[in-house]
């Protein structure tokens, strides 16, 4: 039922036609969308329909991964029946990416135990949206043996999860990512979304416990 005139998607396609010249984004999405911009000025579409094709991609080579063959059939159909979404609801566009790569990370970390790939879907994921910063430490649950300190760790990080985002963006100099998160707390939806988001961050928990070797 959405167009590109709803919500907060008018805003992204308002920066792909218009305010590209003087707003800025995560660094990796921000490049890929002036690249778009650059060859299709005029219609954020082909921006649009390659971040929902990457995004389900990401996910589906994911939990075909973690999941093996069989499984993901299943994953892919969800997927598939959900590319709209992915595709005209621009909100969720940054997010989207973020955790298609960070996902991507996960599985070859719990299969592979490969640090390094893990750390470039990472560093991917961070590019498109800084709410995956907290996942730096993830490799790190792996030095605890105790099940219920993967349980600890993981509500604090969710529940004190804007706090130690603002902290660690003032430390390390990336003061916008404090900016941000002043602004989105002004927001009434924005704020339910972040705790919704660190809800998530709680719940991968147990997932990333059962999957690991």
């Amino acid at each position: 039922q959405r167009d590109l005139n709803y919500g907060d998607t008018l805003h992204y396609v308002n920066f792909y036609l218009f305010d590209h010249d003087y707003l800025n984004f995560e660094p990796i999405f921000d490049f890929t969308a002036r690249v778009f911009i650059k060859f299709f000025p005029e219609d954020p579409i082909y921006f649009l329909f390659f971040c929902a094709i990457l995004t389900s991609s990401l996910l589906f080579i994911a939990y075909k991964k973690i999941l093996g063959v069989d499984s993901s059939y299943l994953a892919y159909w969800i997927l598939l029946s959900t590319f709209s979404f992915h595709y005209i609801l621009f909100e969720a566009i940054r997010q989207g990416l973020s955790i298609g790569f960070l996902l991507l990370g996960v599985s070859y970390l719990v299969k592979d135990k490969d640090w390094i790939k893990y750390y470039i879907c990472l560093f991917l994921a961070i590019g498109c949206h800084y709410s995956v910063i907290p996942f730096l430490f993830l490799p790190l649950l792996f030095l605890f043996k105790k099940q219920y300190y993967y349980y600890l760790i993981f509500i604090v990080v969710g529940v004190f999860g804007k706090f130690l985002l603002m902290k660690i963006g003032d430390i390390i100099g990336i003061t916008v990512i404090s900016q941000k998160l002043t602004v989105y707390a002004e927001m009434t939806s924005e704020s339910k979304t972040i705790l919704i988001r660190n809800l998530m961050l709680i719940g991968i928990a147990p997932f990333i416990y059962k999957i690991s070797k």
